[in-house]
Parts: structure tokens; sequence; C-alpha cells
């Protein structure tokens, strides 16, 4: 696959955040949400912090919107954790030209091949956002991290359906939202050290978006950069 220059821009400027992930660390949640638009740096702080945890990564993508497609992506994923998971759930696929009439089914199957998930093992569902395309989608997620034996970390676009206030104020999920993975000054100026002398105006029209100061980091055009904000930066990262 190409690399695109969203992508060379995120491998060569990536910095630790220490504030997130000592909030991560602190939450205590089973589940736990990055919810932003692109460019906020989502995936790069989930695999910075579950860097030294047991996990396993299920990445979403067009076809996770087919429940079929999706089932079978998440049984590969956690059988990485829990040998044969999914099994079951698969011979019913194969016996059913309907699978979107047997999802809650198929959720559930694979929900009680999971009873013996690890404490300190982590599912990360990376770009969520593709399978909110189909309710049925989000149904069978849903079903799967509100079973309580699996923790979770998810990145996406848009919040989960399931992810009700309810859960957020009594702790089950906690979020970091677009606000919280907007950089500080402090976390600007690491990347672009002569930012504030230099052009003072830059981080404030930035707003924080790390896409943006990731990309200004590879050039010495800041005034320049600034004046094409948001349109044509939005360009790479709102795909």
């Amino acid at each position: 696959m190409e690399t695109t220059a969203a992508t060379e821009v995120a491998r060569r400027r990536i910095i630790k955040r220490p504030r997130l992930t000592r909030m991560l660390d602190e939450s205590g949640a089973r589940i736990i949400l990055l919810v932003a638009p692109a460019g906020y740096g989502k995936t790069t702080l989930a695999r910075e912090w579950v860097d030294e945890r047991q996990a396993t990564w299920y990445r979403c993508n067009p076809a996770s919107a087919d429940v079929a497609a999706l089932a079978v992506g998440l049984a590969e994923a956690t059988s990485q954790i829990v040998p044969g998971a999914g099994d079951r759930m698969r011979q019913r696929l194969r016996a059913t030209d309907r699978p979107e009439e047997d999802a809650s089914i198929l959720a559930e199957m694979l929900a009680e091949d999971l009873v013996q998930w690890p404490e300190d093992a982590w599912l990360v569902i990376d770009d969520y956002h593709f399978a909110t395309e189909s309710p049925v989608c989000e149904d069978f997620i849903g079903r799967l991290v509100v079973a309580e034996q699996v923790r979770v970390l998810l990145t996406s676009r848009r919040r989960p359906s399931w992810a009700t206030a309810r859960r957020r104020v009594y702790g089950e999920a906690f979020e970091i939202d677009r606000t919280l993975l907007a950089m500080n000054d402090d976390e600007a100026l690491a990347v672009l050290p002569g930012a504030m002398k230099n052009t003072p105006g830059f981080l404030q029209h930035a707003g924080g978006w790390p896409a943006v100061i990731g990309l200004a980091g590879m050039t010495n055009e800041l005034p320049l950069l600034a004046s094409r904000l948001p349109a044509s930066l939005y360009d790479y990262f709102a795909v």
C-alpha cells in the first residue's frame, strides 16, 4: 500500500503524550473511547498506551459495515487472546444466508467464547466509525462490549450509540474527546519549538489539531501554511 503524506507525517512527528496516557492509566474503566475527527492522534495514542499491555487489534474498514465480515474479523482478533474464540460462530455463519437476522445470536455466541478473557487484556477496535454505517453492526459490537468480560479500547470519529451517558457517568466507559486530544501549547511546542516566537498566531489558528501541527513541523513556511487552514489540510485527514 502506498504511504500517504498524512501517514508519513504521523510516523516522523510522533511525540509522547503523557498527559493523555496518564488519564487512561487512572480511568479504571473497562471501556475506553477515543472520539474525535480525523487527525487527532487517536490511533497513535492507542498504540502508545497498549504498547506494554496484552492487546489484540481489529481495524475497521468499509467492509465492517457488513455484519458477516465484522463478525469474522472480530473473531480472528479475539482468538489471538482466547484460542478458538468464534469457532462456533463461524459454523453458524456458514449455515445461514441471512447473517443480519442472526446478528444478535452471533454476537452472543462470540461473547460466550470470551468468558475466559484475561483481566489485563485489551481488545482495540480502531476506526470504529466504519461500523456505524450499519445499525446491525453497531448492535453486534455493542452486545459484545457490554458482555462485561472484555476490556475494550475504541477509536472513532463518532461516539458509539451504545456508549450512553449513563455508562460514562457511572464510570463503565471513559471518553477522551476532541477537546482533550487537541495539543496544548507545551505539546505543540515540542513539535514546533520556534512557533511561539516566529509565528505566534499559528498555534491559535491550528486550534491544537495534531495533524496540522505535525504537518507544520515538516515545513518552514508557517505563515503560508496558516493561510491555507483548514481547507487544504482537511483534505489530507478527513477522507
